[in-house]
């Protein structure tokens, strides 16, 4: 059997939430392979090209400096131009409503508090997941007032492609495995994804002959 501990993280510093509480993370697990959610053209810019760079980035770089350790992009589900401008779209009109909904303002405003403050055990919180499904709640109720049709399709796909690049991404892992045994894996994605994730995870089972037991950072 192996064990990854899923690490909800977010691609920018912000107070508490940095590379250096990460790479304490990352030296408190051990891991023999790390598992990162990124695509791979983003990989090749950040670790190959070195172009750019990226919370996680920089605390896996210097963790690989002290451990050998494989290192595996993760987050193969394609994504087409046209999926990055109608979200970019959709996200950009919620913003300009932003000041039209009193608990959206109050969502973002939690936010902005409590991730510098609290860091990454905030990220991998209950109290994170029920911020999130404020959020997301005041976002539904105000496309469900702007009544257009083709922001609501957006947001639909929106929900459907980041379900199945969770789904991928889990079963990238299991492929991994089936091929390169390991003891101890760490995954590092985006706490956006925590409520999906966590729903497939709870419904897991073995795949390609490969047992992982999975474990969330407390």
């Amino acid at each position: 059997m192996f064990n990854v501990t899923v690490v909800f993280t977010q691609h920018q510093s912000d107070g508490m939430c940095n590379s250096d509480e990460l790479l304490k993370i990352l030296w408190s697990l051990h891991p023999d392979v790390i598992f990162e959610e990124i695509k791979d053209a983003v990989y090749d810019q950040v670790y190959a090209q070195q172009s750019r760079s990226k919370l996680e980035s920089t605390a896996i770089q210097l963790y690989l400096l002290t451990k050998v350790a494989e290192h595996i992009p993760v987050d193969t589900f394609p994504c087409s131009d046209a999926y990055y401008r109608n979200t970019n779209h959709l996200l950009d009109i919620i913003g300009k409503n932003l000041s039209k909904s009193e608990g959206l303002t109050h969502a973002f405003n939690q936010l902005a508090y409590h991730v510098p403050k609290g860091g990454f055990p905030f990220l991998n919180s209950d109290p994170y997941d029920t911020l999130m499904d404020n959020l997301e709640n005041e976002e539904k109720r105000i496309l469900a007032e702007l009544a257009d049709d083709r922001l609501l399709q957006i947001a639909q796909q929106r929900i459907e492609v980041n379900s199945k690049r969770d789904e991928e991404m889990i079963d990238n892992i299991y492929k991994y495995g089936e091929k390169h045994p390991f003891q101890t894996g760490a995954l590092l994605i985006g706490a956006g994804h925590r409520r999906s994730f966590k729903s497939k995870l709870d419904k897991i089972v073995p795949r390609y002959g490969v047992e992982i037991k999975w474990h969330f950072l407390k």
